[in-house]
């Protein structure tokens, strides 16, 4: 996808947010190099696919399963992304944002909220307290691409592992 393309595919939908929160809180390159990502998830099931998806494009990932976890590793972690559940034990995703959001060291870490609930119900609340997007669940893996592509630049899409022919 070239520079103009996206800029056209980010003005047409929610994505939006991704492209002012780019232009207002732009990552650093050592961000962009580390390539680390977040995943605050408390199903094994749903952390085990995204992680070997996400390792197969040539990520790092760092796995939380409640909230309180999650705030404990990212200090550690740095993340370049985090992509949090809404709905974890200890501390829901939102009070996790608006934790991370406290942080100096993480206030300007981009948090996409990953969730099977409602998104007319819980966007808004979302979006609110600092994330910068909102899937939903079951996860479109075309879609999580086209983020990390607008996050991350093209080599996100250079990283992604080749697909066998049957």
């Amino acid at each position: 996808m070239r520079p103009d393309e996206i800029r056209r595919w980010l003005v047409k939908g929610p994505r939006i947010l991704i492209e002012s929160y780019l232009r207002d809180k732009a990552m650093s390159a050592k961000q962009r190099r580390v390539r680390t990502i977040m995943l605050v998830e408390d199903y094994p099931e749903t952390r085990l696919l995204l992680r070997d998806w996400l390792e197969k494009r040539g990520y790092r990932v760092v796995e939380a399963r409640d909230g309180q976890e999650a705030l404990d590793l990212a200090p550690l972690a740095q993340p370049a992304l985090i992509l949090m559940d809404l709905r974890l034990p200890t501390l829901n995703g939102i009070a996790v944002t608006r934790r991370l959001r406290q942080n100096p060291a993480l206030k300007d870490v981009p948090v996409v909220a990953l969730t099977a609930l409602d998104p007319d119900r819980f966007r808004a609340a979302a979006l609110g307290v600092g994330c910068i997007d909102y899937l939903t669940k079951p996860v479109d893996l075309e879609k999580l691409e086209e983020l990390l592509f607008c996050l991350f630049g093209s080599h996100a899409i250079a990283a992604k592992a080749p697909q066998s022919r049957s």
